[in-house]
């Protein structure tokens, strides 16, 4: 299955499950989305202090789970994004010139 195809299944069941809906329309529901990103990314971190791979793995699904989600809610072709900055990448210097 695609990159693509997968944020399209991704995004249908974050909808149906609710994590487009905001109950407060004060509420920034894509920042807020973004934000949950961040969560499952600290998620992973604190699975990897306490050596639980098994978890990290599980986690680092999440992220990319989330990040699908929102490609898609914004129309990103996340699949040719990602060959994009590959490429990028792989042009760029060692540590891009920098200690780390």
């Amino acid at each position: 299955m695609s990159l693509n195809r997968m944020s399209t299944r991704v995004n249908a069941n974050s909808v149906a499950k609710g994590f487009h809906k905001t109950l407060d329309p004060q509420v920034d529901r894509e920042g807020l989305l973004i934000g949950l990103i961040h969560t499952e990314v600290s998620e992973a971190m604190e699975a990897h202090r306490t050596g639980d791979l098994s978890n990290m793995a599980e986690e680092f699904a999440d992220i990319i789970i989330r990040v699908l989600d929102l490609a898609k809610h914004f129309n990103i072709d996340i699949q040719n994004a990602i060959l994009r900055k590959m490429a990028i990448n792989e042009a760029r210097p060692t540590l891009h010139n920098k200690r780390y």
